[in-house]
């Protein structure tokens, strides 16, 4: 058994977060002989877990000299020159787009010397390791497809959360990275993303993690200064992120989940913030022509009953658009909703007159635990179109988390029921 190495490694461990009792000993059980330890170059060693946390070290390519940008901030180690000459013409943009940042990320995203880039396809989510100097660097790896301005800032800001938490989950470090550069506006986003896929982790859409509207948007309306909620988010812990005193945590969703418990109006429930994410996107006109209606005709003149087009992520939202003809026979509707028992939604109606202003909107009231809900929606004589939203929430026996990866979809039914004046259906 080999000591020395085993403490060096753990003692550089240690500085990346992965300290536990005992770290020496378990590291040493894992080592192999002098002659065979070490990262090969150009390729990563198996990912190590010590008590759930993550270690990976990989080399940078054999041969590779290091060419950076004119401020030295964004290198790139490489053997290929036509491929070092790609990066380095984006990534003088993509620098002078960083410098948008909060003044606390720029001076953590450079603090430890220049954000390193290798020809690769494994993503940001390997971790550089220096052993002569016990510290831990990002070192993101690239394809040519990445040689982009916009890539490149995303993965820049994926290093960054992955060198303030090595072990971090890699749909954390994306949906992060992803929100953050909407909410500066450093990168012109067109997600292909379904609107029911989840905004919080992984979906079944793109596993790699979520978008990061929902972040983004968040962070505008409680941060007590751009980005606070983000780099708090970045650095794992929530405090003087929000209005109030945040509770320290181990990953964005635990901070989440924990400062938004409904205890007050200031910190809502997060399902409440969800809902509130999902109205907003379809309150104003612009908003509408950016969603995708998975029902969009017009309004049936007698009961009808609707399956959604595509099942929803917990998360995820679905939008249904009905037009309203002057002439409808009916200014009530019934309204109701049925899904499965393990499943959740909270569901919403916009009523909107004819240039597309929003008139007012109705939440259906959901008891807990019931696979069905129904409302009235009166007085329809002004309404030109509906606009219907739905929330899925996942099971309630068993709270989402995006930890865990992407959760089961659920689909519902929609059921129209036009009512006539003397209080029958059509």
């Amino acid at each position: 058994m080999i000591r020395t190495p085993a403490l060096v490694l753990a003692a550089a461990l240690v500085s990346a977060g992965c300290s536990i009792e005992k770290l020496a000993a378990e590291l040493a059980a894992t080592m192999v002989p002098l002659e065979d330890a070490g990262p090969k170059p150009g390729a990563p060693n198996e990912e190590t877990s010590i008590q759930g946390r993550a270690c990976r070290e990989l080399a940078p390519p054999a041969g590779a000299e290091p060419r950076c940008t004119l401020r030295g901030r964004l290198c790139v180690e490489a053997t290929d020159p036509a491929f070092d000459d790609a990066f380095l013409h984006s990534a003088e943009e993509a620098e002078e787009r960083l410098d948008h940042l909060p003044p606390p990320v720029v001076d953590r995203l450079f603090a430890a010397g220049p954000l390193r880039f290798a020809s690769g396809s494994g993503g940001v989510r390997s971790l550089g390791h220096e052993r002569l100097t016990a510290g831990v660097r990002a070192l993101v790896t690239v394809t040519a497809a990445d040689l982009d301005v916009d890539s490149l800032v995303t993965r820049a800001l994926e290093g960054v959360a992955i060198d303030r938490n090595p072990a971090s989950a890699a749909h954390d470090t994306v949906t992060l990275a992803r929100a953050l550069a909407r909410r500066f506006g450093l990168v012109r986003f067109s997600s292909d993303a379904p609107p029911e896929a989840s905004v919080l982790g992984p979906t079944h859409a793109d596993r790699s993690g979520a978008d990061g509207a929902f972040l983004a948007w968040l962070d505008e309306r409680i941060s007590s200064e751009p980005g606070a909620l983000l780099t708090s988010l970045l650095a794992k812990a929530a405090r003087g992120a929000g209005p109030s005193h945040w509770r320290t945590a181990g990953d964005p969703w635990f901070v989440l989940q924990k400062n938004f418990e409904g205890g007050s109006e200031a910190t809502p429930k997060l399902e409440e913030l969800l809902l509130r994410h999902a109205i907003e996107q379809s309150s104003t006109v612009e908003g509408r022509a950016a969603l995708a209606f998975r029902w969009d005709e017009a309004l049936p003149p007698k009961a009808r009953r609707l399956l959604t087009v595509r099942p929803v992520e917990p998360t995820g939202v679905t939008w249904m658009r009905f037009e309203r003809d002057p002439r409808h026979p009916s200014s009530t509707l019934v309204v109701a909703a049925d899904w499965e028992e393990h499943a959740r939604f909270r569901l919403f109606a916009q009523l909107l007159d004819r240039e597309g202003k929003l008139l007012r909107t109705h939440r259906f009231a959901v008891p807990p635990r019931t696979p069905h809900v129904e409302t009235t929606l009166e007085a329809l004589d002004d309404v030109a179109s509906i606009v219907f939203g739905a929330l899925s929430l996942g099971d309630p026996a068993a709270p989402f988390d995006p930890r865990e990866g992407p959760w089961e979809p659920h689909a519902f039914l929609l059921t129209i029921a036009p009512m006539d004046g003397d209080g029958g259906f059509l």
